[in-house]
């Protein structure tokens, strides 16, 4: 091999493992921001818009923020709810199922009301999450729109993740895969 050649072929090496490992350090560089406030980690696409609420209630006042950034193909729509102790231990395991089922069934008539169509379930499941906290998964499509959600009960916090749109994006599922509760 010529001197030239050399050159041009240990160039154009160098310039294909430059490429490769950029692209697969930025792939693996999703990063997971703390809420330590609310008690989560996430990987978010891009920086959520956060909405703080107070909601009065007949149960007493429930303490809501809201995370939600849009991918180019989809939502994400996080939102931390924190109800009175004491209600969550007078409501026990049948209660807190009930509001389990609750989320759900507003989230699906919420959805039908702005997609205008009927929501077709693929997915609906309680489990618990991290094997310790009881939650719900649930999935469906409305007017040829997917949704994907899940929602866990910690305590006296529920945290209730909703993603709108290609939920299986790689952005989404990076966020869904790095969603993580952090613990005391």
């Amino acid at each position: 091999m010529t001197y030239l050649k050399r050159k041009f072929f240990m160039k154009n090496l160098f310039v294909a493992l430059f490429v490769l490992t950029t692209s697969l350090t930025a792939t693996s560089q999703v990063k997971a921001t703390a809420f330590p406030d609310a008690g989560f980690m996430a990987a978010f696409p891009t920086k959520p818009e956060v909405e703080k609420n107070q909601i009065d209630t007949k149960v007493g006042k429930i303490q809501s923020t809201s995370y939600s950034c849009e991918g180019e193909d989809f939502v994400i729509v996080l939102s931390e709810n924190v109800y009175p102790a004491e209600l969550i231990t007078k409501l026990g395991d049948t209660g807190v199922d009930g509001i389990l089922d609750g989320v759900k069934n507003g989230a699906i008539k919420n959805v039908e009301a702005q997609m205008e169509g009927k929501y077709a379930p693929t997915l609906d499941e309680k489990y618990l999450y991290n094997e310790k906290y009881k939650a719900i998964r649930f999935a469906g499509t409305t007017a040829e729109v997917d949704m994907e959600a899940f929602c866990i009960v910690k305590e006296n916090h529920f945290f209730i993740v909703i993603l709108m749109g290609n939920t299986k994006s790689e952005a989404a599922t990076q966020f869904v895969k790095s969603f993580k509760l952090i613990e005391k």
